[in-house]
């Protein structure tokens, strides 16, 4: 199919799905498209090709009769505006935008709709501003923000996020030193091309370590950092407290392990030590009959190492003077 859309789609209200991907559509899409689609939950409308032939014109105080819970619109133009009519949208667990024209910030109230989300995929805009924590994410996420101009500190999700893609942007600053223990559940992890600084730290290394997490020893996901030092990049950090890069910090984990180890050897030997101990003293105060024999055996070895002791003497004084 190809052409413009035709407005009359706009009276099927019973629609649940409107499903109009990889299709040459051209034209524009506004209010009276969608205007009386109330049971509508999922819109996609996308194409393989970047070039834009598809424009949304809808009205900045429209409000939808639907409250959508998947929406998954590439390569065609929503902006230059963040749309306002996804204002009432405080069902949606699927939010795609990819490369849709949007140069502006992402307002508050989108930030305040307490959205739980599998997918957020804003790529390839002119996104700017700071991005808050204020997120919830079902468990295996995936976060897009790749080529916008997002900026601040680098953002630390929900733990469920396992692929977080920030490439291409302007977040500044290091890379926070928990990234590890927030978002234990990442696999795959882009920063490239931003601002950051310092060490990468060692948590990223205790992020499981399985065929599929290798990215994290992949220099290619730090590039771009100028500033950024440490394993993997071959930039060796020379501040005193990040100078140290993985294999190293790896080493000084295990010496640890090792003292670790040792002293609870030292533990185990001083505990069998006092069992032992009072293991026999302590049976010989609780059982007199045992006490007793045992102080006998004692009483008779002296006396027997007495007399071997004294026949020892007797014979080297007969050798002696018997010379």
């Amino acid at each position: 199919m190809s052409g413009n859309i035709t407005e009359s789609i706009g009276q099927l209200s019973s629609l649940v799905v409107l499903e109009l991907s990889e299709n040459p559509w051209e034209g524009v899409i506004t209010e009276t498209h969608l205007a009386n689609l109330s049971s509508l939950k999922e819109v996609s409308i996308t194409k393989s090709s970047p070039n834009i032939s598809l424009v949304f014109n809808i009205s900045s105080d429209w409000i939808p009769p639907f409250k959508l819970t998947y929406i998954n619109i590439r390569s065609c133009q929503l902006g230059p505006k963040f749309p306002t009519w996804l204002r009432n949208q405080n069902e949606l667990t699927t939010l795609v935008l990819n490369n849709a024209r949007i140069s502006d910030t992402i307002p508050d109230w989108f930030w305040k709709l307490e959205l739980q989300v599998n997918e957020l995929d804003v790529a390839y805009n002119q996104l700017s501003g700071k991005v808050p924590n204020s997120l919830h994410f079902f468990y295996l996420s995936t976060v897009d923000l790749s080529s916008n101009r997002f900026e601040g500190p680098l953002p630390l999700w929900s733990s469920n996020v396992s692929a977080l893609y920030l490439r291409d942007n302007l977040f500044s600053g290091p890379i926070p030193r928990d990234i590890g223990e927030v978002m234990p559940h990442l696999t795959d992890l882009d920063i490239s091309m931003n601002s950051l600084c310092g060490s990468i730290p060692l948590s990223i290394g205790k992020i499981p370590t399985t065929n599929q997490f290798n990215t994290f020893d992949d220099p290619s996901i730090y590039k771009g950092n100028p500033a950024l030092c440490g394993f993997p990049l071959a930039t060796n950090c020379t501040d005193n407290n990040d100078k140290e890069d993985f294999p190293r910090r790896d080493k000084e984990k295990k010496d640890s392990e090792d003292k670790f180890e040792k002293l609870w050897l030292y533990i185990s030997i001083v505990m069998g030590f006092f069992m032992g101990f009072w293991g026999v003293c302590g049976t010989l105060i609780i059982k007199k009959s045992w006490r007793d024999a045992y102080f006998r055996f004692i009483w008779g070895m002296k006396d027997k190492a007495v007399l071997l002791s004294l026949q020892m003497l007797l014979f080297l004084q007969s050798k002696v003077f018997g010379a």
